[in-house]
């Protein structure tokens, strides 16, 4: 599915989501193809929420860049299939196959602000990623290799440690709701 159709196709379940759609639709009505592309305003980005089977453990990546546990996911470098980016970024961030779509819809939209910092010797400004957020999952016994360039671990969260402990109100919020929309099981 194409990235405009998917955002269009994503039904909010709160305020808070209806904004950040109608902000990532605003970003592409005004930008056109260029949110497909790393900017200095505003970009695509899509995120793998990991799953173990029971759905009961979400695989974490502790992130280079940001210095805390994240889930996997990174820029659509110019891909029009967010779906198909989550994958192939939660591939290389972990070094795992065998992963399986919960749902191929976005989950989740996000509009997530990224302060400046500097990326392999380059400044990069104030921008804002619009991030889609799909479910997969993956046996906890898979391999697993880090990215060295993208995370220094790799761990399974249980669901219980998604909490202020552990992570920024921010982040509590975001995981709890990924958690949430994965399908029952059967």
């Amino acid at each position: 599915m194409e990235y405009r159709e998917a955002i269009e196709a994503f039904a909010p379940r709160n305020g808070e989501e209806a904004a950040d759609r109608a902000a990532a639709l605003d970003c592409i009505a005004h930008y056109g193809e260029e949110v497909l592309w790393r900017n200095p305003i505003a970009h695509l980005t899509a995120s793998a929420f990991v799953l173990n089977p029971k759905r009961n453990k979400a695989l974490m990546l502790r992130h280079n860049l940001l210095g805390k546990w994240a889930w996997p996911g990174g820029h659509a470098d110019g891909d029009t299939d967010l779906a198909a980016t989550a994958l192939r970024e939660a591939r290389e961030e972990t070094g795992a196959e065998g992963f399986a779509f919960l749902s191929l819809h976005m989950v989740s939209l996000e509009v997530l602000p990224v302060p400046t910092h500097w990326r392999r010797g380059v400044y990069v400004s104030n921008h804002l990623h619009l991030n889609a957020s799909y479910l997969l999952a993956l046996g906890e016994d898979a391999p697993l290799s880090i990215k060295p360039d993208a995370n220094q671990a790799l761990a399974w969260f249980p669901r219980s440690a998604f909490n202020l402990t552990n992570f920024s109100p921010e982040d509590v919020k975001l995981y709890n709701n990924l958690f949430e929309r994965a399908p029952e099981l059967e």
